[in-house]
């Protein structure tokens, strides 16, 4: 497997707010590379509110997704719920890094060592932000993201009032159910 399939350059685009973005460009299944428009008008909507530093990291951190996505799913089209489990499986092979994998997992070659919580926590945040810029974008035509799978269950305080009559793990309960729910639901 060839990686990367995508990098960032920074390109001296002029807009309002900036003099240059950071920019992706991708290979395409025919083996050309194409800068990715997408993330060139994602990146000049943030230059408005955020700064350089920011908008690179933001960049940075779709492309590294873009690379993550093509190694994961082989470069398969995915589902919305399956592109959503993506996002999930991205963060924890971020703070898990790759780099202690066997060669013939495709991950692998990503190279990546781990990195922090904060760092994984900070690029969560940066795909959901395009996710949703990316429905926004598109109105009701398509949707990017299954939200319903970024929502951990509450613990039940309740189910912790009998805390040693009967499962040691009950409060985790919730947790569960949400995991139990993507193992079933093998949709790709």
């Amino acid at each position: 497997m060839n990686l990367p399939i995508a990098i960032t350059a920074h390109l001296p685009i002029k807009g309002a707010g900036h003099s240059a973005l950071p920019s992706i460009f991708a290979q395409t299944k025919d083996g050309n590379v194409e800068l990715l428009k997408i993330g060139v008008e994602w990146a000049s909507e943030l230059s408005g509110v955020l700064g350089t530093v920011s908008v690179h990291k933001h960049v940075s951190t779709l492309c590294r997704f873009l690379n993550f996505l093509h190694a994961y799913a082989g470069g398969e089209a995915l589902s919305v719920k399956a592109q959503t489990k993506a996002v999930l499986a991205y963060v924890d092979t971020r703070i898990e890094g790759t780099s202690h994998l066997p060669t013939d997992n495709a991950l692998y070659y990503l190279k990546w060592p781990g990195v922090s919580k904060t760092t994984a926590r900070n690029e969560f945040n940066h795909l959901i932000r395009f996710l949703t810029w990316l429905e926004e974008r598109t109105r009701e035509e398509s949707k990017a993201m299954d939200r319903s799978l970024f929502s951990l269950g509450r613990v039940n305080t309740h189910q912790l009032k009998n805390f040693g009559q009967k499962d040691f793990f009950i409060h985790l309960k919730s947790q569960r159910r949400f995991w139990k729910h993507l193992e079933d639901d093998n949709e790709f």
